[in-house]
This record gives structure tokens, C-alpha cells and sequence, in this order.
């Protein structure tokens, strides 16, 4: 049986290590980093019997923290990269900048395989809402590729929908 509890520091390299197996290759070395400065307050872990985190979700409850954060840290490591992906990057969070008012809050969610399809991501999406909920943020929005269509299923059973698509990816949001 999981657990859902807050991140603690202590989580960081669990995640970490979620985010390697599970991301595209090309991303690994990016993403990663963001979590080692996720505002710890407005993220929680899956941990199996043995505490070890083998899922989690992340939010920044403000957009414009959430960019200034991404433009100034991830985006350089991005280009460095790949520039299409870095050129990709910079117009997704341009994109989400147009529904930052009704959903100020961007989050980000990824489980271990084995542990997918069982409830762990709800669990943790339902944590995260209830807790922004309390904090009276008006709404969350998120990134997704357009070919992931198993997570734009994920999500719109957890009450989002598609606002926009920009090039592979997909913006989604839901009011809280």
C-alpha cells in the first residue's frame, strides 16, 4: 500500500531518479534540477512501504515565480541541449503565461511505471487539488505532449480539459 505525504528534502533523489527512468531521453538531464528548487510546501510524494518516493507531484502555485524560475535556470540547460527543444520550451511557457490569471498554479506529475493505472496518480492529483484549494488558488494548468494520450486521458479524468495546442504540446487546466 502507498503512501501520499509531502515531499521532504529527503525525497529529492527518489524523484530525481522518477524523473530519469520515466522522461525522454533528450529532457533527463533538465527536468530533473527543477525539482532540487520545487517549493516543497505544494508537492507531495507516493512512497512504497519502505518510504522511498516511486511517484510525485510538483506545483508552483504562482505562474510568474514558475517563469521567472524556468527562463533563468531550466531553459538555459535546455538549449544547451537542443535548441529545438529549448525553442519549444520557450514557447510553451510564453503559451501558458495567456491562462496564468485563472490558473496562476503549473504542476507536474510522474509515477514509476510499475505503479501507474492503480490509483497513484489520482491519489496524488486529488492531494494537490484539495491542498491548493485551501491556499484559495483559482486554478492549475499543465504541459503535455499531444502524442501522450494515455496522460491527456489521465488528466481529463481528473477534471481538465484541453484549452490549446502549440505545436506537440497541449495545455490543459481546471478551476478550483
Amino acid at each position: 500500500m502507498l503512501e501520499i505525504r509531502k515531499m521532504r528534502e529527503s525525497d529529492i533523489d527518489d524523484m530525481e531518479g522518477v524523473c530519469l527512468y520515466t522522461a525522454a531521453e533528450s529532457l533527463r538531464d533538465t527536468y530533473k534540477r527543477y525539482y532540487t528548487r520545487a517549493e516543497q510546501e505544494n508537492c507531495f510524494v507516493a512512497v512504497d512501504e519502505n518510504d522511498k518516493a516511486v511517484g510525485y507531484i510538483i506545483c508552483a502555485p504562482d505562474y510568474k515565480r514558475y517563469k521567472r524560475g524556468f527562463l533563468k535556470n531550466e531553459l538555459k540547460c535546455i538549449f544547451s541541449l537542443e535548441v529545438k527543444c529549448g525553442v519549444t520550451a520557450f514557447f510553451e511557457v510564453l503559451v501558458q503565461k495567456a491562462v496564468s490569471k485563472e490558473y496562476p498554479a503549473h504542476l507536474h506529475i510522474d509515477i514509476m511505471p510499475d505503479f501507474q493505472g492503480g490509483g497513484t496518480g489520482t491519489a496524488l492529483m486529488q492531494t494537490l487539488l484539495n491542498h491548493l484549494k485551501k491556499q484559495k488558488v483559482k486554478g492549475v494548468m499543465l504541459g503535455v505532449a499531444k502524442a501522450n494520450k494515455g496522460a491527456i486521458r489521465f488528466y481529463k479524468r481528473n477534471g481538465f480539459l484541453e484549452l490549446s495546442s502549440v505545436g506537440g504540446g497541449v495545455v490543459m487546466v481546471q478551476r478550483l
